[in-house]
């Protein structure tokens, strides 16, 4: 079904770029453009391979090639109000590579700056999104639990995604951003309730030269809902809400930047299933940062980053440390080559229990058009 939707929303958005008379460029992606300019058709795409190792406490040493990442997308503007974007990606985050999703589907009406509505996989917003320097993301976004009888599993901080409305824009120096999703929080089925979840973030441009520097908070509420049931033998954990909130800071001046993000979590809980005896807590409360700090040792050309991040997690075998580093390659516009390293550490406040130790170190190209 999917790949029905994918290739019906690629023709539409074809026939859509065929007026009489047309322009035809390249401006951060290809561009068809109307002669009366109220119309354009922006087309862009990547692909992102790489030599990966990884090693770990509980499995053995890997080496191997493996794409990252490979999408076209397509952005539709018309009379400079109305905006359609469609992107179809393969990526090793999702469930099957070989499977094309579709994600940040969405229609956009400006009715001014200061608001703009969108329809679609818009997602909640809550921290800041352009922290990521190193090719992959802190360890707060990324870090999820074994689903064991030991532990509550819970995702990590983080924008869920999925299918609602958003309402965004800037005043002056200040911005926002409000959304309302399925409470399934997923990106393609139906919502299975009537229930919503919501996020909302505002921030500041404090500086905007240079230096610049800006700072945002956010808050998304999520309702009622199982955990994983395959973890306790069909049995979940009911939650009866899941609030998180997040202050961020991005600074750059000159050369440097950085860019952090600070999260807290409260999970309340209204059942316990099969979860342990000893392990049953009506209310667990979360911590975690992250802080990206890179440096260009040659300007535009070549950047060194260093990526913290650590996860507090109220309960058993929840906690984890991550450090990483990397050198970006600004080969030419467009062409990035990237060489990075990255320990985690997930440990046990179980008595006895061993901490597990990931490596990962590997080469990438990102190549975009």
């Amino acid at each position: 079904m999917k790949r029905i939707v994918s290739w019906g929303t690629l023709c539409v958005v074809i026939l859509f770029a065929l007026p009489v008379q047309a322009s035809v460029g390249y401006k951060d992606g290809f561009y068809l453009k109307s002669d009366d300019e109220n119309f354009q058709l922006t087309i862009r795409g990547g692909v992102t391979p790489r030599l990966e190792f990884t090693d770990s406490t509980t499995e053995e040493p890997k080496l191997g090639f493996r794409l990252r990442t490979a999408y076209v997308s397509f952005k539709a503007t018309m009379y400079e109000k109305l905006k359609f974007t469609i992107k179809l990606a393969h990526s090793t985050q999702s469930a099957n590579f070989r499977t094309v999703n579709i994600s940040g589907g969405a229609i956009t009406y400006t009715f001014r700056p200061e608001f703009e509505l969108s329809v679609g996989f818009v997602g909640l917003p809550l921290g800041m999104e352009e922290n990521q320097v190193l090719p992959e993301p802190p360890v707060t976004v990324t870090q999820y639990d074994t689903a064991t009888q030991l532990t509550v599993t819970r995702a990590s901080f983080g924008n869920p995604a999925g299918l609602g409305v958003d309402l965004a824009g800037e005043v002056g120096r200040f911005f926002y951003d409000v959304a309302a999703i399925n409470s399934n929080e997923d990106q393609y089925t139906f919502n299975d309730s009537y229930k919503f979840s919501y996020g909302a973030k505002a921030g500041v441009n404090i500086l905007q030269e240079t230096p610049s520097l800006a700072a945002s908070a956010g808050i998304n509420y999520s309702g009622k809902r199982t955990d994983d049931p395959d973890a306790f033998n069909n049995n979940p954990p009911v939650i009866d809400w899941i609030v998180q909130t997040s202050t961020g800071l991005l600074f750059t001046w000159k050369r440097f930047a950085v860019g952090s993000d600070v999260y807290w979590r409260w999970t309340d809980f209204q059942s316990f299933g099969a979860l342990p005896v000893e392990l049953r807590e009506a209310r667990l409360t979360d911590f975690g940062y992250h802080i990206v700090p890179s440096f260009y040792l040659l300007p535009e050309k070549l950047q060194v980053a260093v990526q913290v991040g650590q996860i507090f997690r109220e309960g058993a075998d929840n906690n984890a440390n991550q450090f990483g580093g990397g050198l970006n390659w600004f080969i030419v516009k467009g062409l990035k080559a990237q060489v990075a390293y990255f320990w985690t550490e997930d440990y046990d406040n179980i008595s006895g229990a061993n901490n597990d130790n990931h490596h990962r170190a590997l080469i990438q190209l990102e190549a975009k058009f």
